[in-house]
């Protein structure tokens, strides 16, 4: 693998990176920059796309976080496609744009405290860190 993607929580962007096949040395690519408090990322091989899902409201997501009051708040998520405009997806001519595509926003009262999403053709799976109604699954309309 030659690409490596790396959140960065307080500046709310994701930073895209190239390993080189030589020394295994990390080069900066370029940061993506998010609407709000990025957590997990999946990296779709195929297409190239970037899935990232995010907090709109890290405080909510810091206070859930807590024990005594875990089930009680309710954590809003937003998961976010940054489609790849370039190339192939060995990370040489890929090109992400600064916008990003609002797949799915949230306010929690569905699945709570969404971690992570992934794609399956039309079909969206989102994870939750703590719900106890396990994942979501929505097709796209």
């Amino acid at each position: 693998r030659n690409l490596f993607f790396v959140n960065e929580m307080i500046k709310k962007e994701v930073r895209v990176f190239s390993r080189s096949p030589e020394d295994g040395s990390l080069r900066y690519i370029k940061a993506l920059t998010l609407p709000s408090v990025p957590d997990n990322i999946h990296f779709d091989s195929e297409s190239g796309d970037l899935y990232v899902q995010t907090f709109p409201s890290f405080f909510r997501a810091a206070l859930a976080m807590q024990k005594p009051v875990k089930e009680a708040v309710r954590v809003p998520g937003a998961s976010l496609i940054f489609k790849n405009k370039g190339g192939a997806a060995d990370g040489a001519s890929m090109e992400y744009g600064e916008r990003t595509i609002d797949h799915f926003l949230h306010d929690g009262s569905v699945l709570n405290f969404p971690t992570g999403f992934t794609r399956f053709g039309p079909l969206t799976l989102i994870g939750s860190v703590g719900a106890t109604k396990g994942v979501m699954l929505c097709r796209d309309i």
